[in-house]
């Protein structure tokens, strides 16, 4: 499995990423038997992608601190506490209120959104109000950045530009950028829809990778064509929920699914 990769569902049946899901999301675990067989999720893929590249390339351990760009309450920001010295979580918590994981309990109570079942140590959670636009740090400053399903919210391929270089000036030297977003499978011509860009391999190069400054740890993988098995209109999403299987939707004529980044600074 590379670090690069667009979502598979061969994934969910590889030994080790079934291992690391179970640990990580134990109390689905806790009510699915066989999970995560029949209960694959997109949020799922790009939590243990990122944790997999921080994990296998060199980002944790006692004195590492670790940012999270756009974090909500991904289970990642409460997880990495763990296994880091900090974890910075930082988004538009006090005035985002057009998408619900940036609320202000994060602010005050992050406890309380932390998954069940989920070691937390609150001792190493700093959670911030910031701009991903305009990130308040020094250069070099953290050893690890993660922003799991965020950047295709950010308004404009201009501001997906600015906070990819803010990523990556703040990065160390060495340091890796875990980040998953929206991969465009097919549809018209665009950047996608209102309020999500969906992100060709063009555009990630164009507006992530290279303003970054930052390089490829390995190969993109290709699509897995067996996802569009299971593609979900948007719109019944949102009304209804997601199904047990939540990996590719459709709207607008486009259909999508999650691709994860993993790139390290020179």
């Amino acid at each position: 499995m590379h670090y690069n990769s667009v979502l598979s569902l061969s994934h969910f049946s590889d030994s080790d990423f079934r291992k690391d899901a179970i640990e990580i999301f134990r109390h689905f675990a806790a009510i699915y038997p066989g999970f995560p067989e029949g209960r694959e999720n997109a949020k799922i893929w790009e939590t243990i992608q990122a944790w997999r590249a921080f994990r296998d390339l060199g980002v944790l351990g006692d004195g590492a601190e670790v940012l999270g760009v756009g974090a909500g309450f991904e289970p990642l920001v409460f997880w990495l506490t763990n296994h880091v010295r900090r974890v910075f979580a930082t988004d538009l918590y006090e005035t985002n209120t057009e998408w619900k994981e940036a609320v202000t309990t994060m602010l005050t109570d992050p406890a309380a959104l932390c998954p069940e079942l989920m070691p937390f140590n609150e001792r190493r959670l700093a959670v911030q109000y910031m701009n991903a636009l305009d990130l308040k740090y020094e250069d070099n400053s953290f050893d690890g950045i993660f922003s799991c399903g965020s950047i295709e919210h950010f308004g404009s391929l201009d501001n997906v530009t600015k906070a990819s270089a803010e990523m990556g000036r703040v990065l160390k030297p060495g340091g890796i950028l875990s980040l998953s977003t929206e991969f465009r499978i097919s549809g018209p011509e665009g950047i996608g829809i209102p309020g999500a860009i969906l992100f060709t391999p063009e555009l990630i190069e164009q507006t992530i990778v290279k303003p970054s400054g930052l390089q490829w740890v390995d190969e993109l993988d290709p699509i897995d064509d067996s996802v569009l098995e299971y593609a979900y209109p948007l719109l019944d999403a949102i009304e209804h929920g997601t199904r047990p299987r939540s990996i590719c939707l459709t709207h607008a004529g486009y259909t999508w699914t999650s691709v994860s980044i993993a790139l390290r600074k020179p």
